[in-house]
Formats: C-alpha cells, structure tokens, sequence
C-alpha cells in the first residue's frame, strides 16, 4: 500500500464575506474540473454549520470489487508520481493509505485584510499555531470526497453475493483527493481559504522536510485566495438572479414522464416476497427500491440549483465525476466521527407533510409520535445502527441521547 507522507502543512486564511459572495465563489468553482461541493443549503437547522467546496484533485481513486484504478493528475505529493496506475486491492485499506495523516499536521494562518483587492500583496503575515483558530474546529480540513457505492459491501462482507445487472457501470468506490477547499460558516459568514502541503521523499530531511510542507500549503492558499478576489471583483451572475429560469428549465414547468425499473405487478410480487422472509424469520429489515429515469437535455448543475432552492437541506452534495454527476440532499446525518473518534448518527424514519399553521402542524406532530407504523420503524433503525456501531465501538459506549425526536 502507499504510504503516507512524511509531513504534512495545513495553511488557512479566513476572512469575512456575505452568503452571496460564498455563491459566487461556489458557481465560479463549478466551472473548473473535478468540481465538488459539500452543501448546507438549510444551514439553520443547527446540523449544516459549515458547507465546503474545491475543484482539481490530486488524485482520483475508483473501484470495482478489488479492482483499484488510480490516476494522479498532479504530482504534490513525494512518492506519487504522475500517471495511471491498476492494482488488485483492499480498495478501502487502499483508500486509507493515502489519506493524509492527521497527527503529522503543522498549522499556520494568516486573515486577510480589509482592503485586499485583486492584484494587491496581503501585508499580513503567516503564523505557526496550534490549530486554526481559537474556538473553531471545521470538521473538514481535507482528504477525499466522493462517494462509497451499495456494492462495496461485498468487500467489507464477502459473504454477500449481489446478482444486480450493472446497467450504469459506474465504479463501486470514488474519491477525490484534495489539497484545496474553501469552507464557509455560515453563521459568522466566515469563508476560509485552505492548503496541504506535502514534505518528504524528496531528498530533504529533518526541517528541510518540514520547511517544504509550509512552503507548499501557503503557495496553495496565495493561488487559491488570488482566484477568490478575481472572481469577486467580477459581476458573474449569482444563483439567486436565475431562480426563475432555472425550475423552469429543470421541468418544473412542464413535468418530464419518469421510467421506472419495475412496474405496479412487479412491484407488488416483490413485496409479498419480502413479507414472506420477514415471516420465514430470513430478513429484518429490506431496502426495496426502485430506480426513476428521465430522459432530458438538462444539465445538471441546473437540475441541483433548482434542487436546493425547492428543498434546502443541511447535508446536500454535488459531484462532479468523470462519469457523470452526484446530486444529493438530505435532511440526515448517516455518520460523523470528530477529531476525538467519537460517532454520531441521526438516523429519521417517519415523516408527515408541514401543515398551514402552527395548529395543523402540531396535530401532524402528535399523529406522527402516535404512528405504531412509524414509531416501530424508527426502533428498528435505531437498534440496527446501534448493532453497526458495535462492531467498532468501544464495549458500552454506545448511548442514544434522543429518541423518536421530531424535527420541523
């Protein structure tokens, strides 16, 4: 497996900017190639603090099974030459060992000026610290982005043999490895502007090695927060100007017919089936579902713009692939582990419509407590993660703080 480097440089510069310049800097982003974006779209929610964006990976990883496709696009990292490489691999342990090492990392920031504008040298200085910033932890600082697709879980459990026709080929696994990403909290409407810079392998040893790792971070940040200022001093068009235009070109207008995989009587077999393992004893839980196809000249950025409009959500994500595009927003934490290890999942089984005032939503509240259907449901998702987590938790560690909570 590859090995990680020897150093690693985190630089940073934050600086103040309204939500509507984080989407101008989100839409000038989308352009560039490998384009990725980690959405708050509903950022009061108390879940979407932060949303993060980039575009040019380093490296780009894909799988299928143990069929590991590697292409470096761009040699920032001792060891890791240009080119394409294939290899039969763990694709999950492979993964991992490219992943920068978080306790080889060396900190430094700088906070822009008040009046930096573009082509004008930021007098602040670079400073060594600690960590980024007192009081302020982003939960993502770099590393990879992408997505862990159904069928890699025949190399977590071989056991599990999946006769699914692959009519999309599209990979199993696919990262993006990153070592530019602008975050924004939105709360402090905050942006900040962030680098890794790789040392090692590359001749020099002891602070050599650690002077070409801060060197290379804050080369990436002065590039990054060059582009940022040119952008902003141009009047692109924000995504707000064409929100019109947009639902009505995403079929908003004129709905689209959609195709699915299966039809109301095959549908309808596939549950008897169902119900009759959960008798049998065979199954617990079954995720039947169907696929929905449009056929339509909409392109996809459009399509996610109208998206996030008509259903904001805290965890929302577009990206950009060599094979097509994720488009993706959800109200639910699947998973997130902190800088402690510690775990949180939010799973939300159950769900009734918003009412038109605060009485109609409170009956649908109480309805929705009430449901035996829903309450049943949600007990189950909850004991099976429960039972997920404690395949890698610590023996009763495992706690559930809230339950059957309903969220608006």
């Amino acid at each position: 497996m590859f090995q990680p480097s020897l150093r690693i440089a985190l630089a940073a510069l934050d600086r103040s900017i309204p939500e509507t310049d984080w989407l101008r800097i989100v839409e000038a982003l989308h352009a560039e190639p490998g384009f990725w974006w980690l959405d708050s779209a509903r950022a009061d929610s108390g879940l979407g603090r932060c949303s993060f964006a980039g575009a040019d990976p380093y490296l780009r990883l894909e799988a299928r099974g143990t069929e590991v496709e590697i292409d470096v696009r761009r040699a920032v990292r001792p060891g890791l030459a240009r080119g394409f490489h294939r290899i039969e691999a763990d694709p999950i342990e492979c993964a991992r060992s490219l992943l920068p090492r978080a306790d080889s990392l060396i900190y430094s920031t700088r906070v822009a000026s008040a009046s930096c504008l573009p082509g004008s040298r930021d007098p602040s200085p670079w400073h060594e610290v600690a960590g980024l910033s007192a009081g302020l932890e982003l939960p993502f600082l770099g590393g990879a982005v992408g997505y862990f697709g159904y069928e890699l879980a025949r190399v977590i459990e071989p056991r599990l043999r999946f006769g699914n026709r692959d009519d999309l080929a599209l990979p199993d696994l696919s990262l993006a490895f990153v070592d530019r990403i602008v975050a924004y909290e939105h709360a402090t409407e905050r942006l900040w502007v962030i680098g890794l810079g790789f040392g090692g392998r590359d001749g020099s040893t002891g602070s050599g090695v650690r002077d070409t790792a801060v060197r290379r971070s804050r080369a990436v940040v002065d590039d990054l927060s060059r582009w940022i200022d040119e952008v902003l001093a141009q009047k692109r068009t924000m995504p707000s100007d064409t929100k019109r235009a947009d639902l009505e070109e995403a079929g908003h207008a004129r709905p689209i017919p959609a195709l699915s995989t299966s039809d109301a009587s095959g549908y309808t077999k596939a549950v008897d089936r169902i119900l009759e393992e959960i008798a049998l004893g065979n199954v617990y839980q079954a995720n039947f579902s169907q696929r929905l196809s449009i056929e339509a000249p909409i392109d996809p950025w459009t399509i996610y713009r109208a998206l996030r409009h008509r259903n904001p959500a805290p965890f929302g994500a577009y990206l950009a692939l060599p094979d097509g595009a994720v488009l993706s927003s959800s109200p639910e934490r699947f998973l997130r582990m902190d800088a402690a290890r510690r775990i949180e999942s939010r799973p939300i089984k159950g769900t009734r419509p918003r009412g038109d005032d605060g009485i109609e939503d409170a009956r649908l509240a109480h309805e929705l407590r009430s449901s035996e259907k829903d309450r049943a449901e949600n007990l189950m998702i909850v004991d099976l993660v429960r039972n997920d987590l404690g395949r890698v938790c610590a023996p009763g560690s495992i706690d559930v703080p809230e339950l059957m909570k309903v969220e608006a």
